[in-house]
């Protein structure tokens, strides 16, 4: 045996027939946002719209302390940082008018009044899927608020369908396993 152990040859055999190593993949995911305006419906023709999400993004600002000749750092203030989620416009379940709604609870135009938190603040579950559509991970948000909604643009010159783009504010985001965290079940369109 030489300085480094046993060393032996690395191959993607592994991957083969064994469960362990299975990937989780970008494209399994939903996202739920409870309580939003609307109800139910609302919530599931969120989470049907989906086109492109986020998982949460922590991080500690350092704090540094000098002493004598050198320095040390220790952990400050935790921050998460905020997501942006991008959903398709779909006119008869009018994708649009629900993010309207939310954003009304943060500031209504008509009154020029701010929201109370607890009215527009929401709970959701990012959920990560396996192959086999079964929530395996799953990322629960508390204190989930619209802090920006980009409407999108529109051109004559193109060919695409609509989206629009929303950033999420959010005040924790626990790391939860398996689907018995999560008080949803996947919905499958058939």
């Amino acid at each position: 045996m030489g300085q480094y152990g046993n060393l032996v040859s690395i191959s993607s055999a592994f991957l083969i027939k064994n469960i362990d190593w299975e990937v989780q993949r970008s494209f399994d995911f939903q996202i739920w946002i409870y309580d939003l305006p609307g109800g139910i419906e609302s919530e599931n023709t969120l989470t049907f719209s989906l086109e492109s999400g986020f998982t949460p993004n922590l991080s500690n600002t350092a704090i540094e302390m000098a002493y004598g000749n050198s320095k040390v750092k220790v952990a400050g203030q935790a921050e998460l940082a905020d997501g942006d989620i991008t959903v398709r416009d779909f006119i008869n379940r009018d994708t649009e008018y629900i993010l309207y709604w939310w954003q009304q609870q943060v500031y209504d135009p008509e009154t020029d009044k701010l929201g109370y938190a607890y009215e527009y603040k929401k709970e959701g579950h990012i959920c990560l899927l396996t192959p086999d559509g079964n929530f395996q991970r799953v990322w629960n948000l508390k204190g989930v608020w619209p802090s920006s909604i980009s409407y999108g643009d529109l051109s004559y010159d193109g060919g695409d369908k609509r989206t629009i783009t929303m950033t999420l504010s959010y005040d924790r985001a626990i790391r939860e396993y398996g689907q018995q965290s999560v008080n949803v079940t996947p919905l499958v369109v058939e």
